[in-house]
């Protein structure tokens, strides 16, 4: 039975395709099998870089899944932590500062919102935010 040192030494493997390998859950046997044998098997690739394509192949799209949500979540933040401080000095509670969101309004357009409010004396710009809300679910449900 062959171990990891062993296979490292005689496949001429890095530390890091060593680690690969055992990410992937490829023991050392079939590592040492993987050797190619002179001329006969000489479309085979080293160990190496056959473990360093396996890799690739399975764990690669994930990592790129997981940075794209990341960079999304921290892009969503960026655009809504503004929106929420303005909509707390509105005094908006937690439904309405969902449905800000939800209706995807801007900083700006909240501030057309509280001016819009502010002209009519009456309406609070937490009323005008639910009735754009309210419509949009109408129209949703008509379309």
């Amino acid at each position: 039975m062959n171990s990891y040192k062993n296979v490292q030494r005689s496949c001429r493997m890095t530390d890091a395709e060593i680690r690969m390998a055992e990410r992937l859950r490829i023991g050392p046997n079939r590592l040492a099998k993987n050797l190619a044998s002179g001329k006969a098997e000489h479309w085979k690739d080293s160990p190496g870089l056959w473990i360093r394509r396996m890799y690739e192949r399975r764990f690669q799209k994930n990592e790129i899944r997981i940075l794209r949500e990341r960079n999304q979540q921290v892009y969503q933040k960026r655009r809504t932590e503004p929106l929420m401080r303005k909509a707390a000095k509105l005094h908006f509670t937690v439904t309405e500062c969902l449905m800000l969101l939800e209706l995807r309004i801007t900083e700006t357009e909240l501030e057309e919102v509280q001016k819009q409010a502010a002209k009519t004396h009456r309406a609070e710009p937490a009323l005008l935010i639910r009735r754009a809300y309210e419509q949009s679910k109408r129209t949703e449900a008509g379309a």
